[in-house]
């Protein structure tokens, strides 16, 4: 019994670490040609199955978890890997 509870423990702390290594960056798309906002873009973190898609106006939040980079694409465009870093711009 005493092993199954060290198990349970050990399961839950590494849980709660992934939670904790969660990094959520937020952003615009934007045409580099007209400036205008791409709706519908989707932006996937990089490695991952994590993504969204932008609203109307061309932003966007997503949970990076831990990934390097994001990689944008949308209909008509050419598709863009970009590297994240902790720097806010």
């Amino acid at each position: 019994m005493r092993n199954f509870r060290i198990f349970t423990c050990l399961i839950l702390l590494a849980c709660l670490s992934g939670f904790a290594s969660a990094q959520t960056i937020s952003g615009e798309v934007l045409d580099k040609a007209t400036g205008q906002p791409v709706s519908a873009a989707n932006i996937i973190a990089g490695g991952t199955t994590y993504g969204t898609s932008t609203d109307a106006t061309g932003k966007f939040s997503l949970d990076v978890r831990g990934a390097k980079t994001i990689v944008v694409s949308a209909v008509g465009y050419t598709t863009r890997t970009i590297g994240i870093t902790n720097e806010p711009n």
